[in-house]
């Protein structure tokens, strides 16, 4: 994509040209230099972060800012209830990828049922369920992080439930013991120690956060770095981290980006992982605009798959509307069809429409709602998929035969 190079890769060609080329690149004006000191690893060397806006990475910005543009438009496309259930499916994705990235077992069947108790506010079963914490914050309004002791309450509130005993909090507000990250069978980060420490640079990533002078996505994907370098926990940095970054996109660019970064990273894993090797790497000086190129192309990426998938239901969607436009049904079957042929089109079979979401949304009387189903299903058009809770869609052989067949 670009002739510019790593430090660490000049240092092996010319050692000369290595030292001219960062100072160069320290002292330019297109160059941020950041508060944040970090030590190289197994080095005793420190550096501060700094990155550049070079070609690349003011390309790949555009394209995502342009990608998220177009994701918009897409939306716009789409009726309300479509847009709800497309949204969860993506969580699901979402959080099932960000759980196998830490070796988490979890299944989309149940990560569907927790978004869906999460949703009707269900207490009872709320309590008795993993992933809760999770799913909830997710659903949830924007976590405000603004003292250091917020990075506390969201790990009690997303993940402390599902850490191991061995690896729950031991020190004041974080870990007291060394940590480190093993990829593969070699150790490539060593958390931060003494909590003392991890205190102090936590308050140096709020300062970064509230900083307004930084590019707003280079901003978020390098403060996703220091988060993990500090490692303030002994278990679940890693799902930490990665909500804040949705978090943060979401403000800054549409939901549908935002909520597909773990599934993105899930896909590029050794890319995102040789990212953080790369900029804790001794020879690069503390330099971070590898880091961020990588981590806005993997958020290209997934976006790029976002508007094929939105592309193709907007398009069968359309064709859905002129095949119910065209039917000979009374306007109540086809508001009836109307709301499952959303539900087929742009959710998973775990989370279709309910026969009580079915009843909320019409507003018929349970008699007359049960008889349109029942004729839809004598005709082939709709099937009973589950009797608890009761829900229907439409039938694979319908919508092909009738709804997406081509003209």
């Amino acid at each position: 994509m670009t002739d510019y190079k790593k430090l660490r890769t000049l240092f092996y060609i010319d050692e000369q040209s290595y030292v001219e080329e960062y100072q160069k690149r320290i002292t330019s004006h297109s160059t941020y230099l950041t508060d944040f000191e970090i030590n190289a690893f197994n080095s005793e060397k420190k550096y501060n972060l700094f990155f550049l806006i070079n070609r690349q990475l003011i390309s790949l910005i555009e394209k995502v800012n342009l990608n998220s543009k177009i994701i918009r438009n897409l939306q716009q496309k789409i009726p309300k209830v479509a847009h709800e259930q497309l949204f969860i499916s993506l969580l699901v994705n979402e959080l099932q990828s960000t759980n196998e990235i830490e070796n988490v077992r979890s299944t989309k069947k149940e990560l569907h049922k927790i978004a869906e108790m999460v949703q009707n506010n269900d207490k009872k079963m709320i309590n008795s369920k993993r992933f809760i914490g999770l799913v909830s914050q997710y659903l949830s309004d924007y976590f405000e992080i603004t003292k250091v002791e917020d990075f506390r309450k969201l790990y009690d509130e997303v993940v402390e439930n599902e850490i191991d005993v061995k690896d729950k909090l031991d020190g004041i507000l974080f870990r007291k013991e060394p940590v480190s990250v093993v990829s593969s069978t070699k150790v490539t980060h060593k958390g931060i120690i003494p909590e003392e420490k991890i205190i102090k640079k936590l308050e140096e990533l709020l300062q970064f956060r509230k900083s307004d002078k930084y590019p707003p996505l280079a901003q978020i994907m390098l403060q996703h770095y220091m988060f993990e370098y500090i490692h303030p926990y002994y278990d679940g940095n890693g799902r930490i981290g990665r909500f804040m970054i949705y978090q943060d996109l979401k403000k800054v660019l549409d939901d549908f980006s935002a909520i597909t970064f773990s599934y993105s990273i899930n896909r590029n894993k050794n890319k995102y992982y040789s990212a953080f090797e790369e900029t804790s790497n001794v020879l690069n000086n503390g330099e971070a605009t590898e880091f961020i190129s990588e981590m806005l192309s993997i958020l290209n990426y997934g976006q790029e798959l976002m508007i094929e998938k939105l592309r193709k239901s907007v398009y069968d969607f359309d064709k859905a509307l002129k095949h119910l436009f065209d039917l000979n049904f009374t306007d109540e079957v086809k508001d009836l069809m109307y709301i499952l042929i959303q539900s087929k089109l742009f959710s998973t079979d775990f989370n279709r429409i309910n026969y009580k979401g079915l009843r909320d949304m019409i507003k018929k009387g349970k008699t007359k709602l049960k008889k349109n189903l029942l004729n839809l299903e004598q005709l082939g058009v709709v099937e009973k998929i589950s009797s608890r809770p009761l829900t229907y869609q439409i039938t694979d052989e319908y919508m092909e035969r009738e709804i997406l067949k081509n003209v």
